[in-house]
């Protein structure tokens, strides 16, 4: 008790010191709804009607969401004292705090100041040196939020010492720093200063001279008492400033708007730098680096001084701020590369610092892939956002599953946007962060971010006032790269200390850092994470293949095509584009960048792969009009598919189509089984003018590759029985070609897609002739569907029912069967096991009600679950195909407003069930998941993550694991117990749950803001369910989920082409490879090819990258037709480093359990 009164003590001294200074005014606003001209809304004598604005519980003023106008007046009139002290001479501020989308302050009638929903505080100076009588009219003009009401929620007026002088102000929040100290660390001293405080002479208030004496007194008193351990001196704890404006590169504004807020903001800190000699700043992204040395060279060579002084720091060490929960691990890599190599030509220096403070939670291998990109240090400060816990530590070693570590940092919570430099929050924090880390040493950020804005010139006058406060703790301004070393230094030496009795070891967190908040970004705008999974793929083939054609034929290495690409890549996976929470226009160009990666990687590739085919040595022909078909592995294991080929065909109208017999043969010359695909059957418009007779369709021809070698090829044959064709090429052919001739048959040789390609009835079908060779269809929500028919497209289908008895799909693996009431799977049965799959009806598609959040594209509402939607209803089933090589049953159902048209596909030599799925998507604020209940039991549900898998509980138990009711994945989940398991697969999909028995797969959500057509339209997607006997790891998961995302590539090939392509070659271009050919393989089953790219700096070395994915030891050994060898390993910036356990004989690598290796290889000569 005694304490407690103490304390009441000093609060109360401290708090009529404040009211000698300092009036609340939020009590003292009108008001007037809508907007009326400014001269008008500005002048005292309109104010006269306006009713005196209510405050909310919490002391708000609140209006209407939906971009709202309020203007809001109050005549403010300086009077001779405040409680008797008097006010002339002192400067005189007005303070004021909002939550609106704009801000206008005026002053007896000007405009002052402008702000928005980032720059969302101020301190205005009404005047340097007031004089009693004197009176100021202030109008404020703010606009709400689209998506939230507005809020005025604090307003103050402030008298102050305007020369840095003591004022009652200042000394009460130095005595509140005083005892916030003292309480928290020598509650003994606290007696003490209540004596000192006690004796503040309150007689002399109305006499300045006099008063002020007394609180000298009272100052040089609490200098003198006691010893060092007091905690009231600042030669003890220091606050190390960095002025920081974080800039998000697009988000409720579009990209060009970024480039002129970074102009505003460097030049705003520059002007302030020549002000403040010891301010000290820094930023990220180098792709806004390049954009300003490439637009604003001027500016650009005066950061560039700033850096090679110190005084400006650049952190970030990625290309952008990324997601880092989606990108694959070979996209993060490119961060890191790109980034450092820009950096370090550009400023002479790497970044060492990883600062991705706003990202929305963070891969578990981070670390490992940061260490090998010469990075030392991250920080973040999301995790502050956590929903459910608060992240434990301050400071920590965090681990990858390999073992790497790197030191790590929770930066000060920063959730308005604004960091500023008030005295009583910065030392809260300090305080907070020593008893948190034992670090008497904290690291604060002022400045204005989001929307760019950086540190203001008021904050760092506050700051220059109190670095003269002898009780306040030092502060000074430093480094990121400085403080984290410092800090780090420090914590190692306390935990080797004998003398701390007390000090904890630096703790580790081994795990994924996940950000319990911001769930439904898995999920959002799916059209950027199809996007992204294509153009990843796409980036991989086109670099590898373009490789392996420079060092088969001597053809020039596409780098700049590539590395551009990569950039676009790059920036569309910052932290507001890839997850969807963006505005409309930031997609449209996201989109039309992700379509040039799309255009440019696709011409690579085909052109690769025909100049690589050029060299193949082709087998004699199975018969004289046979067409040779080329299937390319781009993966580092063998494998064999049923694969697809579409063909554009014209023929004579008297020749229907259907009288054409195909034929497919191996390389040996043996007939193989083949399967006309009726489903892509169909007629194509007349593309030759000048010839009416002749009649054009499109098909798809089915067989199975079998045993194609890795990341290698095998020629097949292609030909026809009942027509006799000669070959010959269409008039101004452009080659390389993917569209050669088959005999007098043009076939329109796009790829081979995937034998689960969703289904695309006529009105959402892409077009036949496509500019991308490798692909086919659309994207959800892409700006092409925003033409659609009002109401939405509808999907065809059957009319009839079929008997339960036919809606049977079946192979060696599997028998499949669908419920002809709802179009879910009744029954998965794996006949290699003899066991049932699923424990209720599988394929379900639960819909929810998901509320509006606050954060709406963000977050997924907490509590969807508790407001399941209807059941789907069963619109038709038909069967599209019932072949040898592939069973194809459409089923469409009806959710609501929408339409799910599924293909469940089961084809031979495969055992698993895919789900080609085409929405026609019209909902808002619905969640829809794909539910699997199961007919297992197990504790952890497995996950792929970047690089490697992350294990989660399936039954929570902390409340930690029960906030991860939502989680990111990449390409596949998996459920297993003792000895079974079942995997669930995606070819675009990253948000999944999970229970002991259930696995559940998000496939769409609707918010509406900051888009409010979020994913309205037509989406395609493909999953799989794999059961399996044992784990993920025996069933060979990993391999079979980048089958699904990474099908075979092929061309048909021809004399013709060869000649034509051989034409381009800068070496001898006879054929040199055989009919069936290993281009690399790792000799490793556990090992995962991730890239295969010229090195930056030598050319005529090349650059492989793997991964170890099992968590076993793998040993490497490169065996290629090429004649590759391994020069040496290197880190991610491509310096060479030394293994661990180099090998014997130097040509097998020991590669550790989860580690990342990239190594130089080159050509044997």
């Amino acid at each position: 008790m005694d304490q407690i009164r103490i304390i009441d003590g000093i609060n109360h001294a401290i708090a009529k010191l404040r009211a000698l200074t300092q009036i609340n005014v939020q009590q003292g606003w009108r008001y007037c709804n809508g907007d009326i001209p400014y001269p008008v809304a500005t002048q005292p004598q309109t104010w006269e009607n306006w009713s005196i604005a209510q405050l909310n519980d919490k002391d708000y003023i609140t209006w209407s969401a939906g971009r709202q106008v309020i203007w809001l007046s109050q005549r403010f009139l300086v009077p001779q004292d405040l409680q008797r002290y008097p006010l002339a001479g002192l400067g005189l501020r007005l303070v004021l705090t909002w939550w609106a989308e704009s801000a206008e302050i005026f002053v007896n009638g000007q405009l002052v100041q402008e702000g928005d929903l980032f720059d969302s505080s101020t301190r205005i100076l009404l005047n340097s040196t007031v004089v009693p009588g004197e009176e100021f009219a202030v109008a404020l003009r703010l606009v709400s939020p689209g998506h939230d009401i507005g809020g005025l929620m604090r307003s103050q007026i402030l008298y102050e010492a305007t020369n840095d002088d003591m004022d009652p102000g200042f000394v009460a929040d130095e005595l509140t720093v005083l005892q916030k100290y003292s309480a928290s660390f020598d509650p003994e001293q606290l007696a003490t200063l209540a004596k000192a405080v006690a004796e503040i002479d309150w007689e002399m208030v109305s006499q300045p001279t006099e008063f002020m004496r007394s609180l000298t007194r009272l100052r040089q008193q609490l200098s003198t008492i006691g010893n060092s351990n007091l905690r009231i001196h600042n030669t003890q704890n220091s606050i190390q400033m960095l002025g920081h404006a974080h800039l998000d590169l697009a988000w409720l504004w579009p990209v060009s708007e970024t480039w002129d807020v970074a102009v505003r903001t460097f030049e705003s800190v520059l002007k302030l730098q020549q002000e403040f000699p010891d301010f000290t700043f820094c930023h990220t992204t180098p792709a806004l680096y390049a954009w300003i040395e490439q637009h604003r060279p001027d500016l650009f060579k005066r950061i560039k001084q700033q850096v090679a002084a110190g005084r400006w720091e650049i952190v970030g060490g990625m290309w952008v701020e990324p997601e880092l929960n989606l990108i694959d691990g070979e996209s993060i890599v490119r961060q890191i590369l790109y980034a450092q190599r820009y950096v370090q030509k550009t400023f002479g220096q790497l970044s060492t610092v990883a600062w991705v403070t706003d990202s929305f939670g963070f891969c578990w291998q981070l670390p490992q892939l940061l260490k090998q990109g010469g990075i030392d240090y991250f920080v973040t400060q999301k995790l502050h956002w956590n929903d459910t816990t608060k992240f434990p530590y301050g400071a920590f070693w965090w681990q990858s599953p390999d073992g790497s570590q790197i030191f790590s940092l929770m930066s000060p919570p920063n959730v308005a946007g604004v960091m500023d430099t008030n005295p009583i929050t910065m030392a809260s924090y300090a305080i907070d962060w020593e008893i948190q880390t034992s670090l008497k040493d904290a690291f604060w950020l002022p400045g204005v971010g989001d929307h760019g804005g950086g540190p203001t010139r008021d904050m760092l006058q506050v700051a220059r006032r109190w670095q003269k406060s002898p009780f306040f703790p030092k502060l000074e301004f430093t480094t990121a790269s400085d403080y984290l070393l410092f800090a780090k230094r420090g914590l190692l030496a306390k935990v080797s200390s004998l003398k701390s009795q007390t000090t904890k070891e630096i703790p580790v967190w081994n795990d994924e850092l996940y950000l319990e908040f911001h769930r439904g970004c898995y999920t959002t705008h799916a059209d950027q994470k199809r996007y992204l999974r294509r153009c990843e793929g796409l980036l991989y083939q086109a670099e590898l293949f373009a490789a392996l054609k420079t060092i088969a034929t001597g053809q020039a290495y596409p780098k700049t095509e590539l590395e551009q690409a990569w950039k676009k890549v790059l920036f569309n996976q910052f932290h507001d584009i890839l997850p969807g929470t963006s505005i409309p226009e930031v997609f449209v160009d996201a989109n039309q960048a992700w379509q040039e990666v799309e255009e440019v990687t696709g011409e690579i590739l085909e052109e690769s792969l025909n100049a690589i085919a050029s060299k193949i040595t082709l087998p004699p022909p199975p018969k004289p009009n046979a067409q040779a078909i080329i299937v390319f592995n781009p993966l580092n294991w063998q494998r064999s598919e049923v694969i697809a080929v579409s063909l554009a065909i014209s023929l004579p109208v008297s020749i229907p189509v259907g009288s054409i017999e195909w034929e497919v043969y191996d390389c040996f010359g043996e007939k193989i089984v083949s399967q006309v695909s009726h489903d892509q059957a169909q007629h194509i418009q007349n593309h030759d003018n000048n010839n009416d007779n002749l009649s054009y369709s499109q098909i798809e021809l089915l067989f199975l590759a079998s045993n194609i070698p890795s990341v290698g090829y095998r020629v097949f044959w292609l030909s026809t029985n009942d027509v006799d064709l000669t070959i010959e090429l269409p008039p101004n052919t452009r080659f390389p070609i993917p569209v050669p001739l088959l005999g007098g048959v043009r076939a329109c040789f796009q790829s081979f897609p995937p034998d689960d390609d969703p289904p695309q009835p006529p009105l959402i079908r892409g077009e036949p002739y496509s500019k991308s060779p490798f692909f086919k269809g659309d994207l959800g929500g892409s700006p092409s569907l925003k033409t659609r028919p009002r109401g939405g497209y509808r999907l065809p289908i059957a009319d009839s029912r079929l008997p339960i008895e036919d809606l049977v799909l079946e192979n060696q693996y599997l028998r499949v069967l669908v419920d002809s009431e709802t179009g879910e799977l009744s029954s998965v049965f794996d006949q290699v096991n003899q066991r049932e799959v699923l424990s209720g009806s599988g394929n379900q598609l639960q819909a929810f009600q998901d509320s509006g959040q606050y954060w709406d594209a963000w977050n997924i509402d907490p509590n969807y679950a508790d407001h399941p939607l209807p059941s789907t209803e069963l619109i038709g089933i038909e069967w599209i195909e019932t072949g040898v090589l592939r069973q194809r049953l459409r089923v469409v159902r009806r959710l609501m407003r929408s339409q799910f048209c599924q293909d469940y596909i089961l084809s031979a030599e495969s055992p698993v069930l895919k789900i080609a799925t085409t929405v026609d998507w019209q909902e808002r604020h619905v969640l829809v998941k794909a539910a699997f209940p199961l007919a297992i039991d197990a504790d952890y549900v497995s996950y792929e993550m970047p690089c490697g898998v992350i294990q989660r509980s399936t039954r929570p138990q902390t409340h930690a694991e029960q906030a991860k009711w939502e989680v990111p994945a990449l390409r596949w989940a998996d459920l297993s117990d003792q000895t079974y398991g079942v995997s669930l697969l995606n070819d675009c999909k990253y948000g999944y749950d999970a229970q002991a028995s259930q696995l559940r797969l998000t496939l769409l959500r609707s918010p509406t803001w900051p888009d409010p057509e979020t994913d309205q339209g037509i989406h395609q997607f493909t999953y799989a369910l794999y059961p399996h006997q044992g784990s993920w790891h025996s069933a060979d998961t990993v391999k079979l989920a980048y089958q699904l995302n990474l099908p075979f590539l092929g061309l048909l090939w021809s004399a013709a082409n060869s000649s034509v392509v051989s034409n381009n070659l800068s070496n001898n271009s006879q054929p040199s490879l055989p009919s069936t050919g290993q281009l690399l393989n790792l000799s490793a089953k556990t090992l995962i090819l991730m890239a295969l790219k010229q090195s930056e700096g030598i050319p005529d070395q090349w650059i492989l990258r793997c991964y170890e994915s099992h968590g076993e030891s793998a040993n490497l050994s490169l065996v290629s037709d090429l004649g590759l060898k391994v020069v040496h390993p290197v880190d991610l910036l491509e310096r060479p480093v030394s293994l661990s356990e180099p090998s014997s004989d130097g040509k097998v690598l020991r590669i550790d359990p989860w580690k990342i290796i990239s190594l130089a290889v080159k050509l044997i000569t």
